[in-house]
C-alpha cells in the first residue's frame, strides 16, 4: 500500500510551483471547513475521517513561505478527492497549521486539543532556508521499525538530501535521533503511548518547492504506516 500512496503524493507534489504563505494556508483550511462538510473544525484543528488511529499534523510556520503548511494543503487535497491509495486507511486525520506554542496561553490551547483528539501520533514538519546544501534530520519519540526508517532515509538520499551526520541512532541509523523529554519539552504534553515525529529539512534557493512538499508529506505518511503495521517493501 505505502508505495502506491507515495506515488499519489508524488503526483500531487509535482503540481506545486511555489510554497504558500502562512496566511494562504490558514485561508485554505478555513475555506475547506466552510465548504466541505466532511471536515470539522474544533479550536485550531481541522479533522477528516473517523478511523481508529488518530494522527495530528501541525506546523509552526507563522510568517513567510511555509513548506510544512503547503504539504498539509497537498495532503488534504488528496483526501478530499478520495481517489488516493490512503483515503480508506483506518485513520482520523487532524491538521493544525501555523500553531504558535510560544506562550502559556497557546500551550493551554494545545493541551486542550490533545485531550480532545487523543492522538496516537503527532507529526510536526519544518523546512528552513540555509546557505549550504540541503540536509535533513529526523526526531522521534520511539524508534521506527527498520523497514520504515530505511524507506525514509532512501527517499531523501535519492533526492540528493544529505542526512545529518551528527545524528546516528543505534537502531534507526544515520540522520535519526530518539528524543528525551529534556530535549523536547513538548513530549510532556503527550500521552506516554503517543509517537512523535519531526523531520527538519534544510533547503536552499535551488531546492524546488515540489521536492520540499513531497519529502515532508512522504516522511510523515511512512510514519503513519508504521503505526498501522502495514507491510512495506523498498524498491
Amino acid at each position: 500500500m505505502i508505495e502506491a500512496a507515495l506515488y499519489d503524493l508524488l503526483n500531487e507534489a509535482i503540481k506545486v510551483e511555489k510554497l504558500l504563505s502562512g496566511n494562504e494556508v490558514d485561508e485554505y483550511f478555513t475555506r475547506t471547513a466552510t465548504f466541505d462538510n466532511r471536515f470539522n473544525k474544533s479550536g485550531n484543528a481541522f479533522s477528516f475521517g473517523s478511523g481508529s488511529t488518530s494522527c495530528l499534523f501541525y506546523t509552526c510556520d507563522l510568517a513567510g513561505e511555509s513548506a510544512g503548511g503547503t504539504a498539509l494543503v497537498s495532503l488534504v487535497n488528496l483526501l478530499q478527492r478520495g481517489t488516493c491509495n490512503f483515503r480508506h486507511l483506518p485513520v482520523s486525520w487532524h491538521f493544525a497549521p501555523n500553531l504558535d506554542l510560544s506562550s502559556n496561553l497557546a500551550l493551554t490551547g494545545f493541551r486542550k486539543m490533545l485531550k480532545e483528539l487523543k492522538p496516537q501520533l503527532v507529526c510536526t514538519m519544518n523546512a528552513t532556508r540555509q546557505d549550504g546544501e540541503p540536509g535533513v534530520r529526523f526526531f522521534t519519540r520511539n524508534p521506527l521499525p527498520n523497514r520504515h526508517s530505511s524507506l525514509i532515509r532512501a527517499m531523501f538520499e535519492k533526492s540528493g538530501v544529505a542526512l545529518d551526520g551528527r545524528l546516528t541512532d543505534p537502531i534507526m541509523g544515520a540522520g535519526f535521533k530518539v528524543l528525551k523529554t529534556a530535549q523536547e519539552p513538548l513530549l510532556v504534553e503527550l500521552s506516554p503511548a503517543c509517537q512523535f515525529f519531526r523531520p527538519e529539512l534544510d533547503t536552499n534557493a535551488e531546492f524546488q518547492a515540489a521536492d520540499q512538499v513531497y519529502l515532508l508529506m512522504a516522511a510523515n505518511l511512512v510514519v503513519v504506516d508504521s503505526l498501522l503495521k502495514c507491510d512495506i517493501t523498498i524498491a
